[in-house]
């Protein structure tokens, strides 16, 4: 913060849109930041339609739309001055706890939030959770999409989840090499591998 204009050093999720503008949304105050290289734009609530200071996640999609998962719902900006903001009060979000977004090859919207995993098709809502799938708990972390469509799903206390639209399949501490049921991060190495991190179990490797 010393050397430049960003709101926070507590940065959580990155990004960049088709213009090359680096997107970074920060945690405990700072809101979202905008760098074009040279000058920064700072969103928060007081002059923007970013609803909580906490951003969790930034996930551009082909239309260089901005989704954004914050402590106040999910929200959507164009990149100008045109938001949009789902939460319980006004859609079937099912919490305005958002902790992650990840579009699919279908436009769909997959939310993680601490009451279970909500899929949006931009006009319908469809919410998963431990009452009603195979998830294993609601708090919902990491979504990383991969080959096939097939998403790859971080709890908080749950595991790593597989899930393809219709069948769950759930690797923990019990039934797999998993150290950690608390998964923070997913990448999806060039062979198909599966890296994962937790916390307390550093990483793991997933080949099928």
């Amino acid at each position: 913060m010393a050397n430049s204009e960003i709101p926070s050093d507590r940065i959580r999720s990155l990004a960049t849109d088709a213009d090359q503008n680096l997107w970074l949304g920060t945690f405990s105050g700072g809101g979202l930041a905008k760098y074009d290289g040279a000058n920064w734009t700072v969103f928060t609530p007081s002059n923007s339609g970013l609803p909580n200071n906490s951003v969790s996640k930034i996930t551009i999609d082909q239309y260089d739309t901005l989704w954004i998962a914050t402590g106040g719902g999910m929200a959507k900006f164009d990149g100008n001055s045109g938001w949009t903001v789902y939460n319980p009060g006004n859609s079937g979000i099912s919490s305005p706890s958002v902790y992650s977004v990840t579009i699919d090859m279908q436009n769909n919207k997959w939310i993680g939030t601490n009451s279970g995993l909500d899929r949006f098709d931009n006009v319908n809502w469809v919410n998963y959770n431990s009452q009603n799938s195979q998830l294993p708990i609601d708090l919902i972390r990491p979504i990383t999409l991969a080959e096939n469509n097939l998403l790859w799903i971080g709890t908080e206390g749950g595991g790593l989840v597989q899930f393809d639209g219709i069948n769950w399949k759930v690797f923990n501490i019990n039934n797999s090499n998993l150290p950690s049921n608390y998964v923070k991060a997913i990448a999806i190495g060039v062979g198909g591998e599966k890296w994962i991190g937790t916390m307390g179990g550093g990483i793991a490797i997933l080949q099928e």
